[in-house]
């Protein structure tokens, strides 16, 4: 068909040629065309049959999906959905894989496969247990950081990116960290004293709320923000039930923050399209344990 190899020996197994990286490329996204026209003629039948898959970033899971899960249920009641959670850079990948329909997470780096539109503004708060460290006013110095482990979410996760970002810029540089790939593994390690975290302000409400959790800032350091993004495919129109997905979404973050039209402070504080992991922060993770499953 294509008159070219797609693939070749290597080794005793085989692997794609250039070519043949091209083809896959373009054959994932006519499944995914494929896909979405039995979705929409399976609705022409009349009762709605079907799947949702959704990829999303710990933090909106537990603040945002659950409200939009439930009134997306009731207006779709043939709908199934799946709904599977890991670090954002993943919640990327599986949509442009066409693994998951749609993604929500932090800020990720660009595919041009991929549209996205922000939802709603996140803080990464510092979190620690009371009485671990001297908070004044609600604010740690830098030296006073330096003097704990600091406690953070993979590679991948745009709270690690935008944590680590934000510190480069006065310049310190963490001794001491346990990387755990688990935002509630995180939380329940920072409660039990074991360092400080850095985590999405709207995973940790209730923890603060029940005085588990202290919240603080460091000093010289601006709040520290990210978008949370609804990701699609660029290549195909959302489907009814998708977009009915979106619109509840977005309904319901701008009940709990600012909008994109309202986020004057991603502009004053100039975060980049893409985020980088700045090299001025050295990192050394530890073992830290076994813990759960989940990114933060």
């Amino acid at each position: 068909m294509t008159g070219r190899w797609l693939v070749e020996r290597h080794g005793r197994g085989s692997r794609l040629t250039e070519a043949g990286e091209i083809v896959a490329e373009h054959g994932e996204r006519v499944l995914a065309l494929l896909d979405q026209m039995h979705r929409q003629l399976a609705a022409l039948d009349g009762g709605e049959r079907g799947e949702l898959t959704i990829a999303a970033n710990a933090g909106p899971m537990v603040s945002l999906l659950p409200r939009v899960l439930r009134a997306f249920g009731e207006a779709h009641p043939g709908i199934a959905i799946k709904v599977r959670t890991g670090a954002s850079d993943w919640v990327a990948r599986q949509v442009a894989t066409g693994d998951a329909d749609l993604g929500i997470g932090g800020q990720t780096t660009a595919n041009d496969r991929l549209a996205y539109e922000t939802v709603l503004v996140d803080e990464i708060v510092g979190v620690a247990a009371p009485e671990l460290m001297r908070v004044e006013d609600g604010s740690v110095t830098v030296g006073e950081l330096a003097r704990q482990t600091v406690l953070i979410g993979a590679r991948g996760s745009s709270t690690r990116a935008v944590t680590e970002s934000y510190l480069a810029r006065v310049g310190h540089t963490a001794d001491r960290v346990w990387e755990l790939d688990s935002q509630e593994g995180l939380k329940r390690a920072v409660i039990a004293g074991l360092g400080v975290g850095f985590v999405s302000s709207l995973a940790v409400a209730d923890e603060l709320s029940r005085g588990e959790l202290v919240r603080f800032h460091v000093a010289g350091v601006e709040s520290m923000v990210r978008p949370i993004q609804v990701i699609r495919s660029a290549g195909r129109d959302l489907t009814h039930p998708e977009t009915t997905f979106v619109t509840l979404l977005t309904a319901h973050a701008r009940e709990i923050g600012a909008t994109a039209k309202d986020a004057a402070l991603l502009a004053e504080d100039e975060v980049p399209e893409t985020i980088p992991t700045p090299t001025a922060v050295e990192m050394h993770p530890e073992p830290a344990g076994a813990l759960a499953n989940g990114r933060a």
